[in-house]
């Protein structure tokens, strides 16, 4: 995913001011990426060659940078999605699978996402149901393969929400478990099909 499609900046922000603000968010999104949470102000102040001052008028505190990224990262997360959803070449539950796997190496290259995605969060669920289309294409992903008849009939757009977590998790731990995503993996997709 690289590069999660930026937000928008605030209207009337000056040049060299809007600048500033997207080398903070990439410095920001890169070592957040390596280190999670645990990242601090002051470093991303450095690598993105700017003033703690200047960095603390873009965003008064930790919280609301993450907030930011969390934003950027919902955004792909649905970008994802509907790339999925236009394929129509493949089956429904091609499609709902190709997504799933997508989130899990999304989750295991990016720290900062696994912790966004896993956190306890309001802040981040009401980020979530604001960013236009995002369950909606989710839902989408879901009814049609249930439509299909690929997918338990009781499966829900919560239910995905929920595996992609867990297995985000364990992509935080596969270098003491190696193999154990993939294999996690299959067995939660084979889970999400029909009954038997």
């Amino acid at each position: 995913m690289g590069n999660a499609a930026t937000t928008e900046v605030p209207p009337r922000m000056r040049a060299d001011a809007a600048r500033n603000r997207e080398r903070i968010l990439e410095a920001a999104r890169r070592l957040m990426a390596e280190q999670g949470g645990e990242t601090e102000m002051t470093d991303i102040a450095r690598a993105a060659g700017v003033g703690v001052g200047t960095l603390y008028r873009r965003f008064p505190d930790k919280n609301a940078l993450i907030t930011e990224l969390v934003r950027e990262k919902f955004f792909a997360l649905r970008a994802l999605m509907q790339e999925e959803i236009a394929k129509r070449e493949i089956s429904a539950r091609e499609r709902l699978d190709n997504y799933i796997r997508a989130a899990c190496e999304v989750q295991g290259k990016d720290r900062g996402l696994y912790e966004a995605m896993n956190a306890a969060s309001a802040e981040h669920a009401k980020i979530a149901r604001e960013t236009p289309g995002l369950i909606d294409s989710l839902e989408q992903l879901v009814a049609e393969a249930r439509e299909e008849g690929s997918v338990r009939e009781d499966l829900t757009w919560e239910d995905v929400v929920m595996c992609t977590c867990a297995l985000g998790h364990i992509t935080q731990i596969e270098e003491d478990l190696p193999g154990t995503v993939g294999r996690l993996l299959e067995i939660q997709l084979d889970g999400i099909g029909p009954r038997r």
